[in-house]
């Protein structure tokens, strides 16, 4: 055999293998299309839940320190001054007790109010008018002993409330003890020469008889029985009997008296008022001659 032909032999088999091997590529393609199988799809990679922190996590946040205030020094109140008056109560006591008043101290004073011009201490046997006064209320010490007085706002009305209540434990009140506000009528009598008493006047208007009873109707001091035989005497009638009231005793205009139980066997201290309205009734004739 030639070359040529031993060359030419090997192409044709090359050839022919390269055939070969395509066809059997190609059975094995048309086979895999004809199963048609299905593709199993991918899977979905659903996110998870975010996770959610614990509180052991979880840094605690610190509170954050807030620095104190520095406190003020506080602020020195001021000491109140006396008011006059409390001075002028002072002199007062001074006077009384007959002492020095650097022997006197002011222990407290209050602003206060009183609803009449008794100034909230009345001294027995006056009258006082009802109306809304202010002033203080000063508390004062001398000896070891304590004393009130009210005063009005200037110190030109001071009452010593301790004197002013010692003396009302012994006073009484006629009005209230007498039942003078059950009153009928009243008679006047006077003493004459004989030294009876005679009828000068008889009063039964009720507007006149209250003016007349109304100006007892106080506490009155008392006090140990004059001497004397009263020029006066005023009788009150009444539901429980006559009740006797007699005044002006020697030289004592304002004297008053009774035999009633309530009086003790003491004597009394009657209002200027109730001088002032029973005078008219006695006015026809002077003042007899007092006995002695």
């Amino acid at each position: 055999m030639t070359g040529l032909n031993l060359k030419f032999i090997v192409v044709i088999a090359a050839i022919a293998t390269v055939a070969a091997v395509a066809c059997s590529s190609g059975s094995k393609n048309e086979a895999t299309v004809g199963l048609n199988p299905t593709s199993t799809p991918r899977p979905t990679v659903t996110a998870g839940p975010t996770a959610t922190p614990t509180p052991a996590d979880t840094p605690t946040p610190q509170p954050t320190a807030t620095p104190s205030p520095t406190p003020l020094p506080p602020t020195p109140t001021p000491t109140p001054v006396a008011p006059d008056s409390a001075f002028t109560a002072v002199f007062d006591l001074a006077e009384r007790l007959s002492v020095g008043p650097n022997t006197i101290s002011i222990d407290s004073y209050d602003q206060d109010s009183w609803t009449s011009s008794d100034y909230g201490c009345p001294a027995p046997g006056n009258f006082y008018a009802q109306v809304l006064v202010h002033g203080w209320n000063v508390s004062l010490s001398s000896g070891g002993q304590t004393y009130e007085y009210h005063t009005d706002e200037t110190g030109d009305v001071i009452v010593n409330c301790t004197d002013n209540r010692a003396l009302a434990e012994d006073a009484i009140n006629i009005y209230g003890l007498a039942e003078l506000s059950a009153t009928t009528k009243i008679e006047f009598r006077r003493r004459v020469s004989t030294g009876e008493f005679e009828l000068k006047s008889t009063v039964t208007d009720p507007d006149k008889i209250k003016a007349v009873a109304d100006t007892l109707d106080l506490f009155i001091s008392t006090g140990p029985a004059a001497r004397c035989t009263e020029v006066f005497r005023v009788i009150f009638f009444t539901p429980s009997g006559e009740q006797t009231i007699g005044t002006i005793c020697g030289g004592n205009s304002r004297l008053i008296r009774g035999d009633q139980a309530f009086w003790a066997g003491q004597d009394g201290e009657a209002p200027s008022e109730f001088g002032t309205i029973i005078g008219p009734y006695f006015a026809d004739e002077p003042i007899p001659t007092l006995p002695q």
